[in-house]
């Protein structure tokens, strides 16, 4: 029964405004938090390009798994091997099966270090040599820009 008046009384309490907290606390208000992400025009199309090669990055890394997906060689299967009840010749056909998978199995480890480099081999080309350079010196200039501006109204402020 508390439980229900607890919430009866925090229902019929009133909203007080951040404002008049601050006031009734004698804390001065600290600069709005808004005001210290604004960004400038040219900082705002630095986000801008730095979102697009963003997803520009994304679309590679899709477009990388979608021909892994492709490329990738399946793992061999080989028939099951025949009921025989001739020992000599079980023993003919058991090396020939191991011969076989063997060498089923190193065609395809072949092929899927082929695969696998060819797959790095996009990605190291279009997303780490050429995206992600762009995109760290837009996020660079953006983070930097903001730190020098900051810099000089502090300096600007004293």
């Amino acid at each position: 029964m508390e439980e229900t008046t607890d919430v009866k009384a925090r229902e019929t309490e009133e909203i007080v405004p951040v404002n008049q907290v601050y006031q009734e606390s004698g804390v001065e208000k600290v600069e709005e938090v808004s005001d210290l992400r604004k960004l400038t025009a040219t900082q705002q199309a630095g986000l801008s390009l730095a979102i697009g090669v963003g997803v520009a990055i994304v679309g590679v890394i899709v477009f990388v798994a979608v021909v892994w997906f492709q490329t990738a060689p399946k793992p061999p299967v080989l028939p099951p091997l025949p009921v025989i009840t001739d020992p000599a010749k079980a023993k003919d056909i058991l090396s020939n099966y191991q011969t076989l998978n063997q060498a089923a199995l190193d065609n395809y480890k072949a092929l899927n270090a082929e695969a696998i480099s060819r797959v790095s081999s996009l990605f190291d080309l279009f997303a780490t040599r050429a995206l992600l350079p762009i995109f760290t010196s837009i996020l660079g200039y953006i983070f930097g820009s903001r730190a020098a501006a900051a810099a000089a109204n502090n300096r600007g402020s004293e």
